[in-house]
């Protein structure tokens, strides 16, 4: 944020203080800086984009527009959601694969989801990559079919769970990179949902940013022990 308030004018970083719409060239300056501080970005948004009108087998085409749906839902909790092209990252196509269901998880019409086996499904899926196998309890692994492994840990109500403070892990293999996640549930607010916030859960954070600030001191400006939450 730093960087950015830098590289903006005084009246392009206003919508960054309070909400407001970013002008056009002020959208392409927050791209920019987020290309060169992440510059692996770039083809991945570029994709987005891209590749919408190549002919793609059907299970392409709903990971592809999840993953657009997933960045708009980033772009907008942010507080960026100017950054959006003006219709949207999905097509009609798209958004009539995906707008029938509430979640990516299986229904279960009458019964509220449990986190133990909301986790597990979540441990074993992964659009767009395939399932390898594994010899090893609790670790799912998955290829993208280009020489790139991911490993999928579910340590819910493991002894690591407490000490990282996380449900799950992923490992990119190659880039030896981490990501760590954890389940909360979400409580009725008005006719809207949101997540529930308590001192159980900013210990759980504060756990994981130590853990990602150490990593971080260990290999000054790599990526190899990223943690993000």
């Amino acid at each position: 944020m730093s960087r950015l308030r830098a590289a903006l004018r005084k009246d392009q970083r206003r919508p960054l203080e309070r909400q407001g719409k970013l002008t056009d060239k002020a959208s392409r300056v927050v791209l920019e800086v987020l290309f060169a501080e992440e510059p692996e970005l770039d083809p991945v948004i570029g994709s987005l984009f891209g590749i919408r009108d190549i002919d793609l087998p059907v299970p392409r085409k709903v990971a592809l527009a999840e993953e657009r749906d997933s960045f708009a839902s980033l772009c907008a909790f942010t507080g960026a959601p100017d950054l959006l092209p003006a219709d949207g990252f999905l097509t009609e196509e798209e958004i009539g694969s995906i707008s029938d269901r509430d979640s990516l998880l299986p229904s279960m019409p009458g019964i509220t989801p449990r986190e133990d086996p909301m986790v597990e499904h979540d441990a074993n899926t992964f659009l767009g990559w395939t399932r390898q196998e594994s010899d090893r309890l609790a670790v799912r692994k998955f290829t993208d079919g280009k020489g790139r492994t991911l490993e999928i840990m579910n340590v819910n109500r493991w002894p690591i769970e407490t000490r990282l403070g996380t449900d799950l892990i992923y490992y990119h293999k190659q880039r030896r990179s981490f990501v760590l996640v954890q389940y909360k549930r979400m409580v009725p607010d008005g006719s809207s949902w949101r997540c529930r916030v308590d001192d159980h859960f900013r210990q759980q954070l504060d756990v994981m940013r130590t853990l990602d600030n150490k990593c971080r001191q260990e290999e000054p400006g790599s990526e190899a022990f990223s943690a993000t939450f």
